[in-house]
């Protein structure tokens, strides 16, 4: 009787440890799906830098390619004369933090390209800050598939 029992415990030890073993082996298996998923969507989405940008506030577009690392005025509507004027240079991209450039940017009030960060907030809305001292300022900028005709 004693073996018989110890047998069954036995049984109930090992499919214990059976289901045990499993819902680890599942745990690893949703954790890679997971870490997969992310860092698939922050590759493809650190690629979006690239093309037409909207000024939230007024009427500038830009267009950037990250290939060459330059921001070019395409249109603006208050200045027209800027257009063709670089606008950003040096962007490159921040290898710690994904979605992340650095550049220079050129500031019109000080005549010069000043420092900034570039980051996208979203896959259609880009944050340009830079700092000056104690000052901070970001703009917003937002994504269009290709540049709008003249109204």
């Amino acid at each position: 009787m004693n073996s018989k029992r110890a047998s069954i415990l036995k049984n109930k030890y090992v499919t214990y440890t059976q289901s045990d073993t499993n819902i680890k082996f599942r745990i690893v298996v949703r954790s890679v799906i997971f870490f997969c998923t992310w860092l698939f969507i922050s590759v493809a989405s650190s690629n979006d830098l690239s093309g037409v940008w909207k000024h939230s506030e007024r009427t500038i577009w830009i267009e950037i390619t990250t290939e060459k690392g330059t921001g070019i005025i395409v249109r603006n509507d208050r200045f027209p004369d800027r257009v063709g004027r670089t606008f950003m240079t040096d962007i490159k991209a921040n290898k710690d933090r994904p979605n992340v450039w650095y550049g220079l940017a050129y500031i019109e009030k000080l005549k010069d390209f000043k420092k900034v960060e570039i980051s996208l907030a979203e896959a259609d809305k880009m944050l340009i800050t830079g700092n000056m001292g104690f000052l901070s300022r970001t703009v917003e900028w937002t994504g269009f598939d290709k540049l709008p005709a003249l109204q």
